[in-house]
């Protein structure tokens, strides 16, 4: 993250549906990513119910919280279908977003940090960036729908054309955009991206000691 967020105490704002007791690999990241600003500044994580081949799992509730120091985890109350089944998976995702953006309306932020997961929650957190006016930080675990594309999970379209314009929307909108490696920062900038926006952190580099 840039060294601004180290300087003075914020409110930090981070959206990302997956988040332990989900075992996903961008749900460490985000955990060691709290941990870190949790130790300057107040932080607020939107996660959603744990559907990610979790170790545990939460009956449902709208809203349940969890308080840690500094840290306040939020899971709102989104579907949790196993992800195995692609419906499944498209409903936590929507719900998950439905959600955070009326959650994330009311919580007061001095920046928010959107990941990638699911993939169009950076269009939340332009919104939500926008109405506090706040600069809005889109890490990028996953470049979609790029990735997507490449991977034949879905075919060329009408659908990945819209995709691909919104989330050209949201990188227009990041104060910063973090990468995780060179040729991920090359196919951000070919989106028109100025090189002074993007960054490169690996994952790892902020993980605590």
């Amino acid at each position: 993250m840039p060294n601004t967020l180290m300087e003075h105490p914020l409110h930090c704002l981070i959206l990302n549906i997956d988040f332990p007791p989900d075992t996903s690999a961008v749900g460490r990241v985000v955990e060691d990513l709290t941990e870190v600003l949790a130790q300057h500044h107040n932080v607020t994580l939107l996660a959603g119910r744990p559907s990610y081949d979790p170790s545990e799992r939460f009956p449902y509730r709208l809203l349940h919280t969890e308080v840690s120091g500094n840290l306040k985890i939020e899971r709102v109350g989104s579907t949790a279908f196993d992800r195995g089944n692609m419906r499944g998976r498209l409903a936590n995702y929507l719900t998950y977003m439905s959600f955070t953006l009326a959650r994330g309306l009311t919580i007061k932020s001095d920046v928010v940090i959107a990941m990638t997961s699911p993939p169009l929650i950076g269009l939340v957190g332009a919104i939500v960036a926008r109405l506090w006016r706040c600069p809005l930080i889109y890490s990028i675990q996953d470049l979609h729908p790029d990735m997507a594309v490449a991977a034949g999970i879905v075919q060329p379209g009408l659908v990945t054309s819209l995709w691909d314009l919104l989330h050209r929307w949201v990188l227009s909108q990041a104060h910063t955009i973090v990468v995780l490696g060179e040729d991920m920062r090359d196919r951000v900038l070919q989106k028109g991206i100025a090189p002074e926006r993007v960054i490169v952190v690996r994952n790892g580099a902020l993980a605590p000691e």
